[in-house]
């Protein structure tokens, strides 16, 4: 199932078309990005399977072979971190330093394995530095062009602000 939400360059942006977009990818995609989780984490159907005979045991041997594939091929990728000498390049190292770049790598990559697609947001912090966060693919809407080269135009995060941190961060 191939997500892909298109609009014309030209074309504003609209809270209507973000929600209309929002709603259908929680009906039509997020169903299949929890499935493609639960396989990643060994909760397959098979699982659940009760045995056809009430008094045999249920002894299912699963192996995860979801979970080996993307945790091999991750390590193989991110596994030996690159390093970076030259002098010239100091202001990238200091980014890449200052950021744990090896554990967003390695993130990043589990999520492209995982769903097919991974969404990394960068952005300058309080101090003023460089940084990147890797947000979940389960909350992000990529929106594209509506030509032939559909180009890759927005990204919308959506997320559900959790009533318990709404608590403790109001003071009334």
């Amino acid at each position: 199932m191939k997500l892909k939400y298109l609009i014309s360059p030209d074309s504003e942006l609209t809270t209507d078309f973000i929600s209309k977009a929002i709603q259908d990818f929680q009906t039509r995609y997020l169903p299949n990005l929890n499935y493609l989780w639960n396989y990643y984490v060994g909760k397959q159907k098979i699982t659940k399977k009760e045995p056809s005979d009430i008094g045999r045991p249920n002894n299912i041997a699963m192996v995860n072979y979801c979970n080996s594939i993307v945790n091999n091929y991750n390590g193989y990728i991110t596994g030996i971190p690159i390093s970076y000498t030259n002098d010239d390049f100091q202001d990238i190292i200091d980014i890449i330093n200052y950021n744990d770049v090896t554990q967003e790598d390695t993130e990043y990559l589990k999520n492209a394995l995982i769903y097919g697609r991974a969404f990394e947001c960068n952005y300058i912090d309080e101090e003023g530095q460089q940084r990147f966060k890797l947000f979940s693919t389960k909350e992000c809407l990529p929106i594209y062009s509506n030509t032939l080269e559909e180009h890759l135009l927005y990204v919308v995060r959506f997320y559900r602000e959790s009533l318990l941190e709404k608590q403790i961060g109001d003071d009334n």
